[in-house]
């Protein structure tokens, strides 16, 4: 693909960050969420994201990006005023942003570049790497907790303190740094984030630490096994 494509969505995106997560002021956030659809900064920021977007473009005969980026800004941020501030609809108003940010993106595209994302989409390699990724984020981590569940039972007597679902994000940002690695050959990469996991283990007692150790173990046993099998797969479509 063109680089000049590639600049274009950079800058979409640039536009985006600046306007979302620079311009935006605690106290203007708190008076959208009070006030919802009645809030003037919702309407106000909607109209500065387009025009942000519409100037970093720099296709002035497209001047329909503007209302558009401005009415998908609203939108989002309309629904998300009426949910909680948690991490999970602040995730999901950014995705929406970045699917406006994207579709206005690839209507700038020339006709004769969409062809191209057919052919990325129908990569054997991209659909191979989506399913490794999964597989280690979410199925592995649900199996890792039936399978220390009797250890982690014995510990919960103890009365461990701990922050909630820690253990669930930790093994998943594990996961998938190990299968990074993997994936890009840095074996001694996965030794060194193995050995700072570690650490924990001297931090707790006996049977914590063996439960800690245990879960860091079959993190790497399934992150490892998946990625080489991700490799293997890798080299044979090639």
């Amino acid at each position: 693909m063109n680089g000049d494509y590639i600049f274009l969505l950079i800058r979409l995106l640039l536009s985006h960050l600046i306007t979302d997560l620079l311009l935006q002021k605690d106290r203007n956030i708190k008076e959208r969420r009070e006030k919802k659809w009645s809030s003037r900064w919702l309407y106000l920021y909607g109209t500065v994201a387009g025009l942000s977007a519409y100037i970093f473009a720099a296709q002035w005969d497209e001047w329909w990006i503007l209302p558009a980026v401005a009415l998908g800004h609203v939108v989002t941020d309309g629904i998300r005023s009426m949910k909680k501030d948690t991490l999970l609809w602040f995730s999901l108003g950014q995705a929406a942003h970045i699917m406006v940010i994207l579709t206005v993106w690839y209507m700038l595209l020339p006709s004769d570049t969409y062809g191209q994302f057919s052919h990325w989409i129908a990569d054997v390699h991209i659909w191979i790497l989506i399913t490794a990724y999964f597989m280690i984020l979410f199925p592995a981590g649900s199996f890792i907790g039936k399978a220390t569940e009797r250890w982690k039972k014995e510990i919960e007597p103890l009365n461990h303190e701990g922050l909630e679902k820690a253990g669930l994000w930790i093994g998943r940002m594990e996961r998938f740094l190990i299968l990074t690695f993997i994936l890009d050959h840095e074996y001694s990469l996965v030794g060194l984030l193995i050995a700072s996991k570690s650490l924990l283990r001297f931090n707790a007692d006996r049977k914590a630490g063996e439960y800690i150790l245990i879960g860091t173990l079959a993190s790497l046993t399934i992150s490892v096994g998946v990625g080489l099998i991700a490799l293997w797969l890798l080299r044979i479509t090639s």
